[in-house]
């Protein structure tokens, strides 16, 4: 079994710094001096941080709508950080969790396509791990 942090497979929260400082540890461990990082969303704002904490060993840092700049303004980012911990606290409720991944999917895609099949496949996926997902939001919050 590995070292993780986390041997007993409960759902624990985690954070961006925790993520970020396990993936430096990584490279330390197998001496990678030089590498090239890829980040989409959550794991953009992962890379940008690894970029700071471990100088020098990004050569190339490729960032595909990373979290941190998902909106024009501060006001704006913050704003939906704090609509990010309402729908983390719904999910990790004793209440239905198709409330909590539907007010998720309104408030990153507010204008998406609500075709009965598409909507209910989107939720459906989500569905698997709303703990999972919760934890997630409250990561990037």
């Amino acid at each position: 079994m590995g070292r993780s942090h986390v041997p007993d497979f409960e759902y624990h929260a985690i954070t961006a710094e925790v993520v970020a400082d396990d993936i430096c540890e990584l490279l330390t461990e197998f001496s990678v001096r030089h590498c090239q990082m890829v980040g989409y969303s959550f794991e953009g704002l992962i890379a940008l941080m690894v970029n700071a904490l471990y100088p020098g060993a990004v050569s190339d840092l490729v960032l595909l709508e990373p979290a941190l700049f998902e909106r024009v303004s501060i006001d704006e980012f913050r704003a939906l950080r704090a609509q990010y911990a309402i729908v983390a606290s719904a999910l990790l409720s004793d209440c239905d969790p198709i409330v909590g991944v539907t007010q998720f999917w309104d408030l990153i895609s507010p204008n998406r396509s609500t075709h009965r099949r598409f909507e209910r496949l989107k939720i459906q996926r989500l569905l698997n791990r709303p703990k999972g997902l919760a934890h997630a939001l409250t990561a990037v919050n």
